[in-house]
């Protein structure tokens, strides 16, 4: 069986007061003359910009007034400028030596090796290993964060290394990596099989009336490769599922996030070199055929598949650097030569459907690609430069009804210049960014603070109704009621809370955020005696056997709060233990 991520069903609803130490202080209440109470989130996109000149080198003296920026083709106003041009951030000025002064929070580096296994083959997978080894021992700057993350087919994204500026750590996980499965070889051996049986096929004879053979081998060939087609286009959807949910996870980090994708390449248009094969073998008969067509190729078009990719790395402030690793069926070696169906052109046209797939992921980003596994250092010597050589733009965007898309466009004032950019962002939801929020300190431990003092108890397990294998795991979530921001209503005071639940097994492997809206409704005359008492949620997890961590948020919606915090979870035994985490 496929694995599956372990979590969440629909689970009970239980808001109740507990007993608060004495000590709890009452919550000041706004008298009932002034119901009016609102928040603001002070919103600001950065768009990290690389500008060179006609050698391809950072041009590194250029000042705020040199950009303009435009949002849907008006522009708006630059409020936040940072350079990075390679030299130590404390200055020139500083001494021989001298420790480089600390990035800002929003300038620093979270980047992850995602390697995707479901397209990799070993050797050309391995291949690349020893370079981003080295890449990891002598080029990371400090302060970098980085993780090791492998999707090894559906349902299994695995975090191989949680975010670690520790070289020695990534590195002994990627001599990890080289013993994981790729299961790319799959894809090829399904191919060579169908070219196979295309290539021995009984060549039709337009001389001869009667075609039966040709048209019934033509028929099941042809139906053969539109399921290798659809086959394709499901593990492609999947891979792409788990990596567009991952980059929407790193939106919760708070500085420049890179994806170093790592790929044997996904075609645009996975079965298209087979029907051009086909058509090569039986196009003398195409016309007797009622099932042949010249677009059948692209009826597992995943272009829209990728450019949603790039869209949503924009959205969350995502530069991709995709590595191709693609091997393809060769045309010229001894086996092949000479084939009718599959030829040198046929050939090519693969690997150009295998690698356009990581240029649209990349490209809207402002990142880059490369499709070379015998020289994967260049791609890393050109990501590491764009790392320390930058421009950082940032401006507030028009307050709008409704999230959506918008195109940003940057330009220098100075001619001759190339620049490198992200193309647009997203408008994110409240509901959003808890989300992201939430799963960034599931997966990278980052946002754990716990201001509304949320408090998590484990109250028991039990074997799950319909899988014996997974557990039903019961806790409590609670917080001080004196923690909340209550309105006043009609006689009652009211409150909103979010509460967000997650999961990540042992073997990296996450669940999705789910978010329930609690409301809170206190009675005025039993308002001072509440604010003693604490709320509590009960919920129910679904849970594979072994350990996991779990993360719990906690939003209060009219006091603009937020409360993170992440709890190991061994077994019943964790059940009689309180637990909280988190600042």
């Amino acid at each position: 069986m496929r694995p599956r991520p372990s979590f969440l069903f629909a689970v009970p609803l239980l808001a109740c007061l507990l007993a608060a130490p004495a000590s709890a202080a009452p919550k000041k209440t706004a008298p009932a003359d002034e119901p009016f109470f609102g928040s603001v989130d002070v919103n600001v996109v950065t768009v990290e910009v690389f500008v060179t000149d006609k050698d391809g080198k950072f041009v590194p003296d250029l000042t705020q007034a040199d950009f303009e920026i435009r949002e849907d083709g008006k522009p708006v106003e630059i409020t936040n400028f940072f350079v990075a041009s390679g030299a130590p951030a404390a200055g020139p000025e500083a001494a021989p030596g001298a420790p480089a002064a600390p990035l800002p929070p929003e300038q620093r580096l979270y980047l992850t090796i995602f390697f995707d296994n479901q397209t990799l083959q070993p050797a050309a997978r391995n291949r690349v290993l020893a370079s981003l080894k080295d890449f990891v021992r002598t080029r990371l700057a400090p302060g970098d964060q980085v993780m090791v993350v492998s999707y090894d087919g559906p349902g299994s994204m695995k975090v191989r290394q949680a975010s670690t500026d520790s070289p020695g750590a990534v590195t002994a996980v990627l001599d990890e990596v080289a013993t994981a499965p790729a299961l790319g070889i799959d894809r090829q051996v399904d191919l060579r099989i169908l070219l196979r049986q295309i290539e021995n096929a009984s060549t039709p004879n337009p001389r001869s009336r009667n075609q039966s053979d040709a048209l019934a081998q033509a028929d099941t060939l042809y139906a053969g490769i539109r399921l290798y087609g659809e086959q394709r286009y499901q593990e492609i959807r999947h891979s792409l599922k788990a990596l567009g949910g991952f980059v929407d996870a790193l939106a919760g980090l708070p500085g420049r996030k890179a994806v170093l994708y790592v790929s044997g390449g996904m075609s645009l248009r996975p079965a298209e070199t087979l029907f051009q094969a086909w058509q090569l073998r039986f196009g003398s008969i195409v016309r007797l055929t009622n099932f042949a067509s010249p677009l059948a190729g692209f009826q597992t078009d995943t272009t829209t598949l990728f450019r949603e990719i790039g869209e949503r790395a924009n959205a969350n402030r995502v530069t991709f650097y995709s590595l191709g690793l693609p091997v393809v069926e060769s045309a010229s070696t001894a086996e092949s030569s000479g084939s009718e169906v599959w030829t040198r052109d046929q050939e090519n046209r693969e690997i150009l459907g295998l690698t356009q797939s990581l240029l649209l992921v990349a490209a809207p980003t402002g990142g880059q690609a490369a499709i070379d596994p015998n020289k994967p250092e260049v791609l890393l010597g050109q990501m590491r430069y764009d790392f320390d050589h930058y421009y950082s733009l940032g401006y507030a965007p028009a307050d709008r009804k409704k999230p959506g898309n918008h195109k940003i466009e940057v330009k220098v004032t100075r001619p001759g210049l190339q620049v490198r950019h992200r193309e647009g962002y997203r408008d994110r939801t409240t509901r959003d960014r808890l989300n992201q929020q939430t799963m960034a300190a599931l997966l990278f431990g980052t946002g754990v603070e716990n201001p509304l003092d949320v408090e998590v108890r484990f109250e028991g397990e039990r074997a799950a109704r319909k899988n014996k294998k997974e557990r039903e795991v019961s806790l409590l979530v609670i917080f001080p009621m004196a923690k909340l921001v209550l309105l006043p209503q009609d006689r009652v005071h009211e409150g909103r809370v979010t509460v967000l639940l997650g999961t990540r097994d042992g073997e990296g492997r996450t669940s999705d955020i789910t978010q329930i809206d609690v409301p809170v409704r206190v009675p005025d005359a039993q308002l001072s005696a509440a604010m003693g008492q604490s709320v509590a949620y009960r919920a129910t997890l679904l849970m594979r056997p072994g350990p996991h961590t779990l993360v719990v948020g906690v939003r209060d919606e009219y006091g603009n709060v937020n409360s993170t915090v992440t709890i190991p979870y061994a077994g019943p035994a964790e059940s009689a233990k309180p637990a909280r985490r988190g600042r």
